[in-house]
Order: structure tokens, then C-alpha cells, then sequence
């Protein structure tokens, strides 16, 4: 769940959606990358993240696993306070993830996928998935995004989505000093859009 997602590619222009939705003052180091001509962001790219202290950074998605084979880019909200795998980046590792939007395939009954579906904001500004950040073995920063289960107008395309924070719930998330039960998915109008489909009726779904 949640293999691709689009993010800005213009500093200028993430900073100042950044600045204007979680009313903070996002530092944006000038060695920070964006050279990326395709916003298009999959497991194993370097994309910027926010971390805590609201710097904004450049980071690999997926957590490097335990046996040096492969990513773990998801993270399941349910189990972050009991999994040791994610549980010793919730104190300090918490940041956030600026998107525009996020792709999901269906999810067929015969375990094939089926098409793909953009899904983002119908005001068109950023999202922003709730995330952990970590330095892998090479002290480069790597993060993965962490999901909940989708609401009952997703779950057609599929069983999971990404915990999306709404700007209240941001600024607590990268509080140094967050404590009380984790974020829960802000009710937001989106639009879920076939990626084969460019003529095709958009939906508009609330959650």
C-alpha cells in the first residue's frame, strides 16, 4: 500500500505551501536537492521530508530492512507503539511527508492488481502523510510512510491508505514533546482519478 506518490519538485513553491498549511517556519537548507525533473516519488527515491524542529530535508523512502535485502516503506499506524522494528523512531523520528497526491492500484480478488488511481486534494494544494525518519548504517537519512486502514469509500481500490494529517494534527506530530494517542484521519474531500483513464468521470469522495 501507498508504492508511489507525487510531490512538488519546485523548493520555492513547497515552501511556501508548507509555510501556509502548518503555519511554521519551514527551514529549507540550500544544499537540499531538487533536480528531480519527474515528481513522481517510488520506494527507493530521495524526496524531501520535514523533520522534527521543522527542517525540511532530503531522504531516501524506506527503511533499509534488518537483512539488507529490500525497503520497508510502509509502516502500520496500529502496531508503531509495539512494533521494535518502528517503535525507537516514534520518540525522536516522527516527520512528515508534502505530497500532492498519492497513487493506490486496485486490489483484486485474484491477488492481481487492478488499474491505478491518482488520489489527492480537490483544493489542489499538499497533503502531508504522517512518516518515520531514521539514519540508516551510512548516516543518510531514510523514512517510511506510515498508513492506516482506508476509509469505507477507498477500500474498493484498496484495504490501506496513508495516514493523512490535516495541519493541527502536523504541528503535534512534530512536536518534540507529542504524547497522547496518535493522529487520526482528518476528514478531507479528495478526488480519486483513474491514471488509464484521462476522460473518465472524476469521483469526488469524502474522508
Amino acid at each position: 500500500m501507498c508504492v508511489r506518490y507525487l510531490t512538488p519538485i519546485q523548493r520555492e513553491a513547497v515552501q511556501e505551501l508548507v509555510e501556509l498549511l502548518m503555519a511554521l517556519s519551514i527551514r529549507v537548507p540550500e544544499e537540499l536537492l531538487w533536480k528531480r525533473k519527474k515528481p513522481e516519488v517510488a520506494p527507493g527515491v530521495q524526496a524531501p521530508i520535514i523533520v522534527i524542529g521543522s527542517i525540511m530535508v532530503p531522504a531516501v523512502w524506506g527503511f533499509s530492512k534488518w537483512d539488507g535485502k529490500g525497503l520497508v516503506f510502509n509502516a502500520r499506524r496500529e502496531s508503531l507503539a509495539s512494533s521494535p522494528f518502528f517503535t525507537p523512531h516514534l520518540s525522536r523520528g516522527r516527520c512528515l511527508v508534502p505530497a500532492t497526491a498519492y497513487f493506490e492500484w486496485e486490489h483484486l480478488a485474484n491477488g492481481h492488481r487492478g488499474r491505478k488511481f491518482r488520489i489527492g486534494p480537490t483544493h489542489g494544494r499538499t497533503l502531508f502523510m504522517a512518516g518515520l525518519a531514521r539514519r540508516n548504517a551510512e548516516k543518510a537519512i531514510e523514512y517510511t510512510v506510515v498508513t492506516c486502514e482506508a476509509t469505507p469509500e477507498l477500500k474498493p481500490i484498496h484495504s490501506r491508505m496513508p495516514l493523512l494529517l490535516s495541519p493541527e494534527d502536523g504541528r503535534k506530530w512534530l512536536s518534540r514533546d507529542m504524547d497522547g494517542p496518535l493522529p487520526e484521519q482528518p476528514m478531507t474531500q479528495f478526488e480519486v482519478k483513474p491514471e488509464d483513464a484521462d476522460n473518465e468521470e472524476v469521483r469526488e469522495l469524502g474522508f
